[in-house]
């Protein structure tokens, strides 16, 4: 549960784009609370806040210096959220895999006849029948009943 709130925590913190101006600016380097606020139309109370959403999220590190609040952007805690979304990103681009595939071998059918050259269609199983699309379907003649079986 740890894991999903401190993703949560890095999302939230990265959906505004106040912060993630802020996290740009001190990617750059280490800067006073005071420099970074005069680089924003918004009050120092309210980058205060930007800051400590941000330094929840682990995103940066804050540390007092005399008088001087200084803050560092914290990168290694862009590592999890970061393998996360490429487990999703590698998901997806093989989903679409399927997609083309599938698609192009429709294409490579003749129009009249949409299940002659797929023999996955062919025999009729139902994993087969589940994958094919409504339109295809459409086009399929419909299955007979054995005699005195209620459909």
């Amino acid at each position: 549960m740890e894991r999903t709130a401190s993703l949560d925590r890095v999302f939230h913190a990265l959906s505004d784009p106040t912060r993630r101006r802020i996290l740009e600016t001190l990617a750059r380097g280490e800067r006073p609370v005071l420099a970074l606020a005069r680089q924003f139309a918004i009050s120092q109370p309210a980058v205060t806040k930007h800051l400590h959403v941000l330094e929840k999220a682990g995103l940066i590190t804050r540390r007092k210096e005399g008088r001087t609040r200084r803050c560092r952007a914290a990168p290694e805690a862009l590592r999890r959220p970061l393998a996360w979304i490429e487990r999703w990103r590698e998901f997806w681009n093989d989903r679409l895999d399927g997609v083309e595939a599938a698609l192009a071998r429709a294409a490579a059918q003749e129009p009249g006849d949409p299940i002659a050259k797929d023999p996955a269609r062919q025999s009729g199983a139902p994993a087969e029948r589940a994958a094919e699309t409504k339109a295809q379907r459409r086009r399929r003649p419909p299955r007979r009943r054995a005699p005195g079986k209620a459909p």
